[in-house]
């Protein structure tokens, strides 16, 4: 299964006087509620970079298939949202016996 990104926001602010973790439980007491069903909230560090370089926090929201990214600095707000595509390819049954050894 691999994800696929379907849209892409940023906007840029003079010096936002919070940090991102209040941002982003300021962003969760919202969602919470609007009373969203199925969605789950989790806070994820990714490298800015590299594997090797420092990491961002973001906030997840998880709903079904989507996921949605955003990340809060004190000058940028930045979303992405992902959603899983799903290959059907035709395998056969010794193909797919292989895949298991794996």
């Amino acid at each position: 299964m691999q994800s696929r990104q379907y849209a892409h926001w940023h906007q840029f602010f003079e010096d936002i006087p919070v940090s991102p973790t209040e941002f982003y439980n300021t962003l969760e007491q919202s969602l919470e509620a609007r009373k969203v069903p199925d969605i789950s909230l989790m806070h994820v560090e990714f490298p800015e970079g590299g594997a090797f370089s420092p990491k961002r926090l973001y906030l997840e929201v998880r709903r079904d298939w989507l996921t949605y990214h955003t990340l809060g600095t004190q000058s940028l707000v930045s979303s992405v949202l992902h959603g899983a595509r799903i290959r059907l390819l035709p395998i056969s049954g010794r193909k797919l016996s292989r895949l298991g050894r794996l």
